[in-house]
């Protein structure tokens, strides 16, 4: 088995959503050769075991992790438009879709600090 080399300015170990992202940004904002590599098919390990799924559930309103799985969702619809926007589906090239959620809230403080977000 020969082996092939290459040189890059930037490799990325992973091909999970993070990795995918990182390298994503790298190519649109900058001028640095990326190569990203993993042992598998891209989104084959932890993202594909999480669904890709951005939970907004089990966050508090207004924490952290709240503020970022918002940004999240927020990244994913403006990726999935220009997807739509150079002619495919999101669906056919991300595998991303909108989906929703119901959330049920059993205290009033619940109710008055979701509804404050």
């Amino acid at each position: 088995m020969s082996q092939q080399t290459s040189e890059h300015d930037v490799v990325i170990i992973g091909a999970g959503i993070i990795g995918l992202t990182i390298a994503r940004q790298l190519l649109l904002l900058s001028n640095l050769s990326v190569v990203v590599v993993d042992a598998h098919r891209p989104c084959y390990g932890a993202t594909g075991a999480g669904q890709g799924y951005v939970w907004m559930s089990y966050r508090t309103p207004g924490s952290d992790t709240w503020e970022l799985a918002g940004r999240s969702k927020q990244l994913w619809e403006e990726l999935a438009e220009e997807v739509r926007a150079q002619g495919s589906d999101p669906l056919d090239v991300l595998g991303w879709k909108r989906t929703g959620m119901s959330t049920v809230y059993s205290l009033n403080s619940q109710i008055e600090l979701f509804q404050e977000k």
